[in-house]
């Protein structure tokens, strides 16, 4: 008898070890197939335009040597100054793009998408089976994509995530916390959304010493209970980081100026909007839904992952129980998604951490249950058992299918056609989308030294082949412009729409005043106009996508001559600087066709 309970005792730990390896290798595969998955989704066609505003400065930086202070690429501004906070990120792209091109940036801004995966992912106890997690990660990693661009904002992503990873196992290593300020000096030096870290990390603090004060005032003096106390809600072990966290946003090349810029920041996509709404990521997601229905893939993904996150939160009232620290990044991160669409990618990372940590609490409070009515199992294994959540290889099965399809979904091209947004799988830049042809012709010998560049992000282009010798009115680093600049702008592009020639004196009222004081001299004194026309009169870009009404407007002037055009910009000028350089007319037949970004 005693043989064959032994017998079966051996059949039995083997067959729960096959079972507990089946389903470890049930997670990484699942867990592989995810970061591949983001990582493919990162390799898209390179469209932002702001990425040569920050390549120049950082080529700008490396050859000068100094960080900005003052703008150094407008006429508009050149008084006013500059808190690049960027900084850090422009001299690591442009190392990258020296490496490789426009590929490696492509590639980089997939790895760091496939990293912001991977610390989101381990930020949520290993407990809970990737079956589970996959649920809220497949959601979030659709609303990232939307938003993969090779913009600060991917670093942001990184360190977002790994701060709550950090988090995460700070719970049972109180000193990691010690990482939190290295993280925010170096993340306040790279992107100036370096705020939401902090954020975090002082509601994961008030979270502690709430526990702490619960667990006091509810007089738990089981050992588990002390020791979670100690640990985790020990007042200086876990403020002092917090403080200094906080305390060093001042080591920034801007000191107090840079500690407190986000709050300009935020006041452009909050009290400002109105100004701003023309600029689409500074709409809300309503607006979206008002102009175009409700068949956005990203907009769709966004407001499934929010309502499965909610759910969550509801699961877990119900029990009566719950997360300060998770209640406080859920309304936080809401808000902030429903004030702009640029912040989709910052509230899907956090949607899908603690989401996944409510299901695993959740999980973990059934089973606790289930033990309590048992009682079967000893004091001592409920201590030392780790929960159990075990999936159905069934379940792991149907998502591995599942993200088989995505990648090649992705790999295939009908990803792009599911998305309607012409992203593309390339490590290239998006053909005909920047108007580099245009920027180099403006930027010849004889050329005005400035320009007037629309749509906004294309004055970029037009810098990184010129800037700074040559400057424009305006570009899209919206913290540097005044309001008032960019409703002169606005207005300019209402005039030349009209084909009004007199939007030329608001340009001349919103330039620097060492460029007024060039045109005043050039306007009184007669003998000196051939010689400052260039500052008299700037060279108007206009691109062929977003910018079609103001050429048709340009090209009924008769003081104003087309004098290049291809797929993607016509360059204007003044008809004396033109004659004086003998630049003809050119074939605006060009412009009438620009390519779609869809097709």
């Amino acid at each position: 008898m005693n043989l064959v309970t032994k017998k079966n005792l051996k059949q039995f730990n083997a067959g729960s070890h096959n079972r507990l390896l089946l389903d470890s290798q049930w997670n990484l595969l699942i867990f592989a197939l995810i970061l591949l998955w983001s990582f493919l989704l990162g390799c898209t066609y390179m469209r932002s335009t702001d990425i040569w505003w920050h390549l120049k400065t950082g080529l700008e930086m490396i050859s000068r040597g100094e960080i900005p202070k003052t703008d150094w690429f407008t006429t508009t501004s050149t008084d006013r100054p500059w808190i690049d906070l960027h900084w850090g990120f422009q001299l690591l792209v442009t190392v990258v793009f020296k490496m490789g091109n426009v590929s490696a940036l492509v590639l980089f801004k997939a790895f760091c998408l496939s990293l912001t995966v991977l610390l989101g992912w381990q930020a949520v106890d290993s407990k809970l089976p990737s079956v589970w997690k996959s649920i809220f990660w497949i959601p979030a990693i659709i609303c990232i994509s939307g938003r993969a661009v090779i913009r600060p904002e991917m670093l942001t992503l990184v360190f977002l995530a790994m701060e709550l990873w950090l988090l995460n196992k700070a719970e049972k290593r109180i000193k990691l916390l010690w990482l939190i300020p290295v993280i925010q000096v170096v993340w306040l030096n790279c992107h100036a959304l370096f705020i939401l870290g902090l954020i975090v990390s002082i509601a994961w603090g008030m979270d502690q010493e709430w526990k702490k004060w619960l667990a006091k005032r509810t007089k738990k003096n089981s050992e588990k209970s002390d020791e979670e106390i100690n640990q985790a809600g020990h007042s200086f072990q876990v403020l002092i980081p917090i403080l200094v966290a906080i305390l060093v946003s001042l080591l920034n090349p801007y000191f107090f100026q840079g500690a407190i810029f986000p709050f300009e920041l935020y006041k452009k996509f909050s009290t400002d909007q109105v100004l701003y709404s023309g600029i689409a990521e500074f709409q809300p997601p309503w607006e979206f839904v008002m102009r175009s229905g409700w068949g956005n893939l990203y907009l769709l993904s966004e407001l499934l992952l929010w309502l499965i996150t909610a759910s969550t939160f509801i699961i877990l009232l119900v029990n009566k129980n719950g997360s300060l620290f998770r209640w406080i990044l859920f309304l936080a991160f809401s808000h902030l998604a429903w004030q702009a669409t640029r912040n989709t990618s910052i509230f899907a990372v956090v949607m899908a951490v603690i989401g996944s940590q409510n299901l695993l609490q959740f999980f973990n409070i059934q089973e606790n249950r289930q033990l309590e009515k048992s009682k079967v199992k000893s004091k001592k294994k409920k201590k030392n058992a780790p929960a159990q959540i075990k999936p159905f290889n069934k379940s792991a099965l149907a998502i591995s299918v599942l993200l088989v399809v995505l990648n090649g979904a992705v790999l295939s091209g009908y990803w792009t056609q599911l998305g309607k947004e012409g992203k593309y799988f390339s490590t290239k830049e998006q053909p005909d989308w920047y108007v580099h042809e245009a920027a180099i012709f403006a930027g010849k010998q004889g050329m005005p030294e400035e320009a007037f560049v629309s749509n906004i992000g294309q004055a970029a282009v037009y810098l990184y082949h010129n800037g700074p010798g040559k400057k424009v009115f305006m570009d899209g680093r919206l913290e540097v412009a005044s309001n008032d600049t960019y409703r002169a702008y606005l207005t300019i592009l209402e005039m030349m729409q009209k084909g009004d020639s007199n939007w030329l004196k608001l340009f001349h009222s919103f330039r620097a005043k060492s460029f007024k004081a060039k045109s005043k001299r050039a306007t009184t004194e007669s003998q000196n106009v051939e010689i400052n026309k260039e500052n008299l009169y700037p060279l108007v870009l206009l691109d062929s996508r977003y910018s079609r009404l103001q050429l048709n407007g340009m090209m009924q002037m008769p003081d104003w001559r087309l004098v290049f055009a291809d797929g993607t910009a016509g360059v204007f000028l003044h008809k004396s600087i033109a004659d004086q350089l003998k630049l003809p007319l050119a074939d605006h037949s060009k412009l009438l066709y620009p390519k779609s970004i869809t097709k």
